[in-house]
């Protein structure tokens, strides 16, 4: 049937289980669940919920019968339910089959998540917009609120690659391909593949989470980390773990710290005066010419002595 032809919009609950009879063209499967729906879907969109900046909770009280699973997909039994977790490698490959340059808007890979995520018991999504609304954090929220001890785990991700040029690729870099076991594609390392992972284990362990778990997922990231930025500018650090598992790659190594990087403007201030009385005037060069070369004389004494956590950097 026609995409637009069932009116009006389902509830979240008799939407899924009118579409499980239906069926619908999009879909790679005869039926399908929510968190397979994908963001060109019409019917996907009318039942979708764009609330801007706020938590919401799903409570799904339908009987696993209506909730088909695909043969190929795992399961995960919760609450009495059934729910079907789409394997890693087939979100990999719907998370790299969209682009997610950062030059462009990420809502429909925000969309993509959401349907994977938003029929799991006790799951709280919110998304944060950039000012444009083109863009969106997407963070899920399962277990507990965060108390006073901070306690919990924090796992973060951006859904944002750099630019894919076409004459550095030999296969489309949009298309997951295998080649003597490694997976080539846009993202597929940074960092599509750990955000594939950390959101198949999120849905696995939301229902039964008994500590706070919290899964960021960010725009911006290749350009500024601008997503984050607006995400400490909404959320209170007092509601997030302190604890967090990044997953950028690493070469395979776990990474306890990281370098960090301090950056800083200095000003010099001058004044005129004329060439036959310089000594009326100020010269802005010079303090700033005194600076490099007291930074120069830092650097050298921190590359002989090293600085703090030196012995974690044998490099």
């Amino acid at each position: 049937p026609p995409l637009g032809a069932l009116e009006p919009t389902p509830t979240p609950s008799s939407f899924v289980l009118v579409e499980s009879l239906v069926g619908c063209a999009p879909c790679r499967f005869g039926t399908c669940t929510p968190r397979w729906k994908p963001p060109t879907c019409v019917i996907w969109k009318q039942s979708a919920r764009f609330m801007r900046n706020s938590v919401r909770t799903w409570p799904q009280t339908l009987p696993s019968r209506v909730m088909p699973t695909s043969l190929s997909s795992p399961t995960i039994p919760a609450d009495g339910m059934t729910l079907s977790c789409p394997p890693v490698r087939e979100m990999l490959e719907a998370l790299v089959g969209i682009d997610t340059t950062s030059s462009g808007s990420n809502l429909a890979a925000v969309d993509l998540v959401e349907s994977w995520l938003e029929s799991a018991p006790r799951v709280r999504l919110q998304r944060i917009y950039d000012a444009s609304g083109q863009k969106a954090n997407l963070i899920a929220w399962a277990g507990p609120e965060v108390d006073a001890t901070r306690d919990g785990l924090i796992m973060s991700g951006h859904l944002d690659c750099v630019p894919a040029e076409a004459h550095e690729w030999t296969s489309d870099p949009f298309t997951v391909r295998e080649q003597s076991g490694r997976l080539y594609g846009r993202g597929v390392c940074d960092m599509k593949g750990f955000d594939a992972i950390a959101i198949n284990a999120f849905a696995q362990i939301a229902p039964r989470a008994t500590r706070p778990l919290v899964l960021m997922l960010s725009y911006d990231e290749e350009v500024g980390s601008h997503g984050i930025a607006r995400m400490a500018e909404q959320l209170d650090p007092s509601v997030l773990p302190k604890e967090a598992l990044i997953g950028e790659p690493t070469s395979g190594q776990m990474v306890t710290l990281h370098k960090g990087h301090l950056r800083f403007t200095l000003n010099s201030r001058g004044k005129n005066a004329h060439t036959a009385f310089p000594q009326d005037g100020l010269n802005a060069i010079e303090p700033l010419a005194e600076a490099a070369v007291r930074l120069a004389d830092l650097r050298r004494t921190f590359e002989q002595e090293g600085g703090p956590n030196a012995d974690r950097f044998p490099e």
